[in-house]
């Protein structure tokens, strides 16, 4: 039987830590590379600056006379299934991302303007269209008063020329400061309205406006 000398024996030592040390070294590198590699493959389209925009459908109108067509439900406030009258209205937001970077939770702006009423509303009197969305990605936000100007945000991120149709609700009220009720009767008016996005790439296309038509449940006068 060989017996080792000291010298032997502490090389021997030094020679079997090295091994395992190298051997583990080459481990947690196999595993930290298999660990990173689905992140990295996730992660291919890197978020930064963002070019957006977007666009208002527009009202629906007759091919051959040009007439608004009302297809569009307004909802008595409060409620979702109350249907007041039907409008001529855009329908949908439509966010598309024109850049090469993704864009996550995109947001905007949206006001409303109420013109052209068949009579002047008592000046205690505040009249309302109001317009969220019934998308749930999506979160409006009263920004002005009147209850005219909403902020909006899509919980979601759009890869490169990736589009979201963002559907709107319409809902008519009318309240004495900010109380609203569902007693709302509107005279017909039109509604403008102007929706921006915000990007890095400030350009037309981040500002979209149209017109539309609510002929409200009473018509006293010919459409505008």
């Amino acid at each position: 039987m060989n017996e080792m000398t000291p010298t032997t024996a502490s090389q021997s030592l030094r020679t079997s830590r090295r091994t395992v040390l190298t051997a583990s070294a080459w481990s947690a590198g196999a595993v930290a590379l298999a660990t990173s590699a689905p992140a990295a493959a996730a992660s291919t389209v890197p978020v930064g600056p963002t070019d957006l925009s977007v666009e208002l459908l527009d009202p629906t109108t007759d091919p051959d006379t040009w007439a608004y067509v009302t297809d569009q439900p307004v909802y008595a406030f409060g409620s979702t299934s109350t249907e007041r009258f039907r409008a001529s209205a855009p329908s949908a937001m439509v966010i598309t991302n024109l850049g090469p970077n993704a864009a996550e939770n995109p947001a905007g702006t949206l006001d409303t303007r109420m013109m052209n009423y068949d009579y002047d509303a008592a000046s205690s009197t505040l009249n309302y269209t109001l317009v969220d969305s019934p998308m749930a990605e999506v979160q409006f936000s009263p920004s002005g008063t009147a209850a005219r100007s909403w902020t909006w945000t899509y919980l979601g991120t759009l890869a490169p020329g990736e589009s979201v149709s963002i559907p709107l609700r319409y809902t008519v009220g009318s309240g004495l400061g900010s109380i609203l009720t569902a007693a709302f009767s509107q005279y017909r008016y039109n509604l403008f309205m102007s929706a921006t996005v915000q990007d890095t790439v400030n350009q037309e296309n981040n500002l979209s406006e149209k017109v539309g038509y609510f002929p409200g449940t009473f018509n006293s006068r010919p459409e505008f």
